[in-house]
């Protein structure tokens, strides 16, 4: 039974809630949900602001001094077919990676127009958090302002890093636990906010200075990056075309780069035109396109 078909309230005599399966339909028990007016403010969270750089640095701290992650990382070493030290390597360039989806030119614009906008001061800096507080009346009446508003980072930065993962990935491990070692990290990245991401609409620019920051973040890790007049499998963060990318089954599959064909894109590219011209022929009205809404022109098309 799909989720949307499920009532509003669950009846205790045929459904029920395990701390280990949760929820357990065709089973009585005694759960009983909490009143969510009952509920206590315990979840209110407050942020301070966070350089990039230094997110990645305190998320490489706190993975070294995870208490368990031996047995973590020796069930995922058997669920995954990798050996342990792979799984460590894993596990850091996850770290690194999880958060480059914030280097977004739309992204960072969000955050430092609240920072400027919030403190009064001007913002130059790469951030990964801005400052906030749930207690302070300006955070509370203003964070659901368009004008604050972050667009999502997670799948966007497992897209970009995606080629640079496949290779470290492929170096690793080889060619068939490198794929598998590559759907882990891209997994991860892509779902580390919301286990039912899935698929990416709107295209994205990064920042100018994202290549700088990663390049020096991973130098700083031991990743071995060759830097020219850009560095190597991180042109991506300078210009990226337009990106859409949506989960098949367990695979990311990404449409990108109309300027490199290769046979699934070709192919693509023939449906499509396929599709529309036989809209054409049957006289079929498209309407409006699904728009973003920093498009340059979204006036003349919407009014």
């Amino acid at each position: 039974m799909p989720f949307w078909y499920l009532p509003r309230w669950l009846n205790p005599a045929f459904a029920t809630y395990d701390p280990i399966y949760g929820l357990v339909l065709g089973h009585g028990g005694d759960y009983r949900s909490g009143c969510l007016g009952c509920l206590k403010e315990s979840n209110l969270y407050s942020y301070r602001r966070e350089l990039f750089s230094e997110h990645i640095t305190k998320v490489l701290q706190a993975l070294q001094s995870q208490k368990g992650k031996k047995i973590a990382r020796k069930k995922l070493s058997q669920l995954l077919n990798l050996k342990p030290e792979v799984i460590k390597r894993l596990e850091k360039l996850t770290a690194i990676f999880h958060d480059t989806g914030k280097l977004t030119i739309h992204w960072q614009k969000a955050v430092t127009n609240w920072q400027e906008a919030r403190n009064g001061t001007v913002e130059n800096a790469l951030l990964a958090h801005t400052d906030f507080n749930p207690y302070n009346r300006w955070d509370k009446e203003h964070c659901y302002d368009p004008l604050f508003l972050k667009p999502p980072h997670a799948i966007e930065g497992a897209i970009a890093v995606s080629k640079l993962v496949m290779a470290l990935c492929d170096k690793w491990t080889g060619n068939e636990s490198g794929k598998i070692a590559t759907r882990s990290v891209l997994s991860a990245i892509s779902c580390h906010h919301s286990s039912g991401a899935r698929k990416l609409r709107k295209p994205y620019m990064f920042h100018p200075r994202a290549s700088d920051v990663m390049v020096k973040i991973m130098r700083q890790c031991g990743i071995p990056v060759k830097r020219n007049k850009q560095p190597t499998g991180l042109k991506f963060f300078v210009r990226l075309p337009k990106l859409y990318a949506e989960f098949k089954g367990d695979r990311l599959v990404v449409k990108k780069d109309i300027h490199i064909i290769d046979d699934e894109l070709r192919q693509w590219f023939v449906e499509e035109r396929d599709d529309k011209m036989r809209m054409l022929y049957e006289e079929i009205d498209p309407g409006l396109a699904e728009c973003y809404d920093y498009c340059p022109y979204i006036l003349h098309c919407r009014g």
